[in-house]
């Protein structure tokens, strides 16, 4: 089963960040996003497109949202998380984000 969070840029729904039972990341932009004028890609490493991006790509976007390592292992040990799992953070914390993304369970 797939775990998502969904994706806000500039309080626009950009998209959704998977995780699945392997712990593997994807995130995918939304249709509509994609179509509205207003549209910039949320990393330079995922620019504007349909095709899901995988692990490799996502991951390290995804995880340079989080504070630093030191920080990251107070918050994680204080949530009961591993440091590494940034799905899992980012699910927690995912309103505070650098850059003005924000990550929110999806409904």
């Amino acid at each position: 089963m797939t775990r998502n969070l969904d994706v806000y840029f500039k309080n626009a729904k950009a998209g959704i960040l998977g995780q699945d039972t392997d712990g593997t990341l994807t995130f995918e932009y939304d249709t509509d996003y994609l179509q509205s004028s207003d549209a910039n890609a949320i990393s330079f490493s995922m620019p504007l497109r349909e095709e899901q991006y995988s692990d490799p790509v996502v991951r390290p976007f995804f995880s340079g949202l989080l504070p630093d390592e030191g920080a990251r292992q107070r918050l994680a040990g204080a949530l009961g998380l591993s440091s590494g799992n940034a799905f899992g953070l980012l699910e927690v914390i995912g309103g505070e984000c650098a850059g003005g993304l924000v990550a929110n369970s999806s409904g």
